[in-house]
């Protein structure tokens, strides 16, 4: 096994019959990606990329709202400043998968859920967020979350969740 950024990677043409990215696909340059990725596949192989959304503006989230003032700041490339996160804005995904002229059987699918965690579980898991990691301060803010949830939502804090997942088929060759 090696470790290397997409970006680096060298990858065979039509080597692979799948292609997964799970919550870190924005990372990428998407068309650059999606172009690199539909000429690893097969002809008929399948692509994927899902993410679970922390949240959802349609829905009224006390836990968000208690805990916005102490997460202001370092941002997620998944966030938008106008317009939904990355992962919830469907049509640019499909709009991106249809350029790459390669991809098609384009699907989407929106699952709305919620999530239930003690206050050890939602620290644990707002430590794995890179806004979160790339703060200074992030012991503190942790600790705090923490707190929030032990303290104003006695110990069992429930977030409304919204998993985006999108597929496509690598088109035959011509």
């Amino acid at each position: 096994m090696r470790e290397t950024p997409f970006e680096d990677c060298l990858l065979d043409r039509a080597a692979f019959d799948l292609g997964v990215c799970a919550t870190a696909f924005h990372w990428l340059d998407e068309d650059r990606a999606l172009a690199k990725i539909a000429m690893a596949l097969r002809p008929g192989g399948l692509w994927a990329a899902v993410w679970h959304v922390f949240g959802d503006d349609r829905r009224y989230d006390a836990f968000h709202v208690a805990t916005a003032p102490i997460l202001s700041g370092l941002r997620s490339p998944s966030e938008s400043d106008r317009g939904p996160p990355f992962a919830l804005d469907d049509a640019a995904r499909i709009g991106a998968l249809q350029r790459s002229g390669a991809l098609e059987a384009i699907a989407h699918r929106r699952e709305n859920w919620t999530l239930t965690q003690p206050p050890g579980e939602v620290s644990r898991l707002y430590r794995t967020y890179s806004q979160i990691a790339a703060r200074p301060d992030r012991v503190v803010v942790l600790a705090q979350l923490e707190r929030i949830a032990r303290e104003q939502f006695g110990g069992r804090v429930t977030r409304n969740m919204t998993t985006s997942l999108y597929v496509a088929r690598r088109a035959s060759a011509p």
